[in-house]
Order: C-alpha cells, then sequence, then structure tokens
C-alpha cells in the first residue's frame, strides 16, 4: 500500500512537469554576511522572484490545472492572507477557469493589486472576483468554503491539499539540485504547506538533512500542535506576519509535518522587523513572512553551527509603505 508520503513524493515528481508553465525555477544565493555571523554556510532561496513575488504561484497553479472539465465549468473559490491568492489569479487566468478570491480587509493594497493585475488574461478579461471581508485569513476560509458550497464551486485550499503542498515542494527539488550538500532548511510556517511539501522532496533523497520552521511569536500554530500531538485551533492570531498568522495548521499534512519537521523556532515581531530590514538593506526586498526564515537564524544558532543551511525567502509583496505601517502600528500599541 502507497504510504502518504510515498504519493506526495510522486506527486511532487509530477508536479515538476506542470508548475513551470507559470512558475520560475529561483536563485539560491550565498549570504556573506550569515554566514559570517553564524559560523555556518548560509544561502537564501529567493522565492520573491516568482512572478507574483512568491512561491504560492507553484501550488495554486498545480492545483488548478489538475481540475476536471464539470469542475472548470462552475469555477473556483479560495481563501487567502495575499500571496496564495495571486498564485490562484495568475492560475485561474492562465487556465481559462473563474475564480472568487475572499481575502481579509487587512490585506496590503500591494497584494489585492497583484490579484487584480494577475487574474487579467492576454486579452485583458478578468478571470477573478475579490470578496474583502472582516476578520482574519480564518474567517476568510470560513466564509469561502460556505460560499463553495452554495454557489457549486470547487474550494482550493490554500495549504491543506495535497497537490498544493506537491507544488510547493518543487522548492525543495530545486534546492536539492542546486546544493546536494544542503545539511539543514528553514521555511516559515503558517498553515504547514510549503515546509511539508519542502521536507518530504528534500528528505526522500536526503534523510539527514533537517527542516526547521520559523513562526511569529502569537501565529504559533505548528508548534501549538506538534506540542499536542494533533492540530489545535488557536484562539487568536497576531496578524502582524501576515502571510504566516492563521489559527489552525492544516490537518490532512499534518501527519507528514510531524514527519519532517526537527524543530521549530518562534521569533518575536521585533526579530522579524530586525531581519526584514538587513535583508532590504542586501537588496532583497523580502516582506515579512518572507524574512521568518532569517530571524529564525538567532535561535537555531547552536544547532546550525558549521552546517550549509537554506534560508527559503517565500515572498517579497510588501511595500515599503506597508511595513512602515505595520512596524508604526505595532510601536503605538506597545506604547
Amino acid at each position: 500500500m502507497t504510504t502518504q508520503w510515498e504519493q506526495v513524493y510522486a506527486d511532487i515528481q509530477q508536479a515538476r512537469e506542470q508548475v513551470y508553465a507559470v512558475a520560475r525555477t529561483t536563485r539560491l544565493v550565498y549570504s556573506d554576511t550569515l554566514s559570517r555571523r553564524y559560523d555556518a554556510s548560509i544561502y537564501l532561496k529567493r522565492e520573491l522572484d516568482q512572478r507574483i513575488g512568491a512561491y504560492k504561484i507553484r501550488g495554486a497553479y498545480n492545483r488548478l490545472c489538475r481540475l476536471s472539465e464539470a469542475e472548470r465549468q462552475h469555477g473556483v473559490v479560495t481563501a487567502s492572507a495575499g500571496n496564495h491568492a495571486q498564485g490562484v489569479a495568475i492560475a485561474a487566468a492562465h487556465e481559462a477557469v473563474k475564480a472568487i478570491i475572499v481575502l481579509p480587509q487587512s490585506t496590503s493594497r500591494v497584494k489585492v493589486e497583484g490579484v487584480e493585475r494577475f487574474g487579467l488574461d492576454p486579452f485583458g478579461r478578468s478571470w477573478v472576483e475579490i470578496k474583502s471581508i472582516p476578520g482574519d485569513f480564518d474567517d476568510c476560509h470560513h466564509y469561502a468554503r460556505q460560499l463553495a458550497a452554495r454557489i457549486g464551486a470547487t474550494f482550493i485550499e490554500p495549504f491543506d491539499d495535497p497537490h498544493v503542498i506537491a507544488g510547493q515542494g518543487t522548492v525543495g527539488l530545486e534546492i536539492l539540485a542546486d546544493l546536494p550538500a544542503v545539511d539543514d532548511v528553514v521555511c516559515a510556517v503558517g498553515g504547514g504547506g510549503l515546509i511539508t511539501g519542502v521536507g518530504v522532496a528534500i528528505k526522500t533523497v536526503k534523510r539527514t538533512a533537517r527542516l526547521y520552521g520559523a513562526e511569529a511569536l502569537g501565529a504559533t500554530a505548528m508548534t501549538a500542535a506538534l506540542k499536542a500531538g494533533r492540530t489545535v485551533t488557536l484562539a487568536e492570531v497576531d496578524p502582524f506576519v501576515e502571510g504566516a498568522a492563521v489559527r489552525r495548521c492544516g490537518s490532512w499534512l499534518f501527519p507528514l509535518a510531524r514527519q519532517v519537521i526537527d524543530h521549530m523556532a518562534i521569533v518575536s515581531p521585533r526579530a522579524v522587523c530586525q531581519a526584514t530590514l538587513e535583508l532590504w538593506r542586501d537588496g532583497i526586498q523580502a516582506e515579512l513572512a518572507g524574512a521568518l526564515p532569517v530571524a529564525a537564524l538567532e535561535p537555531l544558532r547552536s544547532r546550525i553551527k558549521g552546517r550549509t543551511v537554506v534560508c527559503v525567502i517565500g515572498g517579497g509583496n510588501l511595500s515599503q509603505a506597508d511595513f512602515l505601517a505595520r512596524v508604526v502600528t505595532r510601536a503605538q500599541a506597545a506604547a
């Protein structure tokens, strides 16, 4: 009998034949600054160089390109904090599938504009309808599931779906191809789709590799689940790191996540801001969730010393104005 792990790895191999219709193979760059600071060989996987500025294009397209003809006719509905929405938008336009995307009203303008732009086909026709509602990602997820059921559309899970996870897993295949000597990989964790896909891809080939997850303080759904041995729903979540702020990690993927994650690092909003600023100074305009893995290097310092480490910079959809506004808002709240 094929195990869940074996099936996901097979799906990742198949996804490699699909996702590059819209996705790019992204660069792996060596960081002198981080390598000296942590006495390790630190590389940055630049997923912010994707067309939508984030890795989410991989999983979203791998899911949409597998719709049946009947599903295509009825369209899709999804929920997102922003980057998955852009992935669905570009996939919907490419596959000529109508998509309704539910976003929190707090979603940054740069991401909303991205959804609108990527939802256009070459003839200028829009395949995307945006619904902005109050609340956080989980409120949007609940609303979108109900909407999909009501109108007979296919609901596209943002992370807890085998094909979405397989699409994200192609990041791991690229890391192995560019850096076979990789020892450790650090991924930001929201729902868990990225780290699960990357973990299966890498550990199938290299069992000695370690996978570290990075969560922001106040949004620790995966850490809570690993401690409990089951998925749990947080009573509330801090939306500061919007791309990784979910109240519950994926239930389908959780058995795999438990197998691939070696350790979770929790970092403060202050540390995330500092990492974001440092990356920007180096010309890498990461968003807050994208900078999470770099912020996690400090608590992981003793574990990564002397090793070859890849930090997946998952996204870069944050304007300077949005970043400053978030920092100022947090500072005012603290005051």
